[in-house]
């Protein structure tokens, strides 16, 4: 007796897709907010905001667009899961300003950085390559994530993956020494959730997914070999020679 095979369209309602988007999204977005809140509270959130004794003018920019940066995520997050896709829409173009805005004080603040400890001579060099490394992970992310607004699978997933580009930061700020001691594994674990619920929710892993888990993975691994070379530190001599 032959069998006929299952109506494709059948078996794909059988996946749990796009049904639960909304509320593993949400997570998501607590948890980067959560970790942002635990690693910048101590010297930004809880010492007054602008009254924190940031040691540059440039760091209160920064966080300020940090900041918005992950209010602004919550909001989106809040609108789609209210249906008003319109207003989410509109405000994405604020949001492709904001992070094109972050990008070149993300620059100025390495910068500084480097200016600042410049005492610690080639740790400093070296070390300088981490944010500005991080930031253009964001913004390729970013960039991706907007230049896909038209596919909502790949753009959610890369706006979500975006600002796990920069939870190195937030992070290694967690006054726990055993989290910041295990940074990159506790950065690449949103990626390995994101990977984790794609399987569960659509059988395979999204190409987005594995885009953001190269290029965060080759960051948070590649990133301190590369700094300690010959040629970043001739481009972190000429950074230091802005005197930001």
């Amino acid at each position: 007796m032959t069998t006929i095979p299952e109506p494709l369209s059948i078996r794909t309602r059988q996946l749990p897709g796009r049904r639960y988007d909304r509320y593993f999204f949400a997570g998501m977005v607590v948890a980067l907010l959560l970790t942002a809140f635990a690693g910048f509270a101590p010297t930004y959130y809880l010492a007054g905001l602008y009254r924190a004794k940031l040691p540059a003018p440039i760091l209160h920019v920064h966080a300020v667009l940090q900041s918005a940066w992950m209010l602004l995520l919550l909001v989106q997050m809040l609108l789609v899961s209210a249906k008003r896709v319109p207003l989410h829409r509109k405000l994405g173009i604020a949001g492709f300003v904001l992070a094109a805005a972050m990008v070149p004080v993300a620059v100025m603040v390495a910068a500084n950085e480097l200016h600042r400890f410049a005492s610690d001579g080639q740790a400093a060099l070296s070390f300088s390559l981490v944010p500005l490394w991080e930031v253009c992970n964001f913004a390729v992310l970013a960039g991706s994530a907007f230049a896909l607004r038209k596919h909502p699978a790949a753009h959610k997933r890369l706006i979500i993956l975006a600002t796990v580009a920069m939870m190195p930061a937030a992070v290694s700020r967690i006054p726990v020494h055993l989290i910041r001691q295990w940074t990159p594994w506790e950065v690449m674990a949103f990626v390995v959730v994101i990977a984790a619920y794609d399987i569960w929710s659509m059988h395979r892993i999204h190409a987005a997914t594995l885009a953001g888990a190269g290029f965060i993975g080759v960051f948070l691994w590649g990133c301190m070999p590369l700094g300690h070379t010959a040629a970043w530190h001739v481009v972190a001599r000429w950074m230091l020679s802005w005197n930001l």
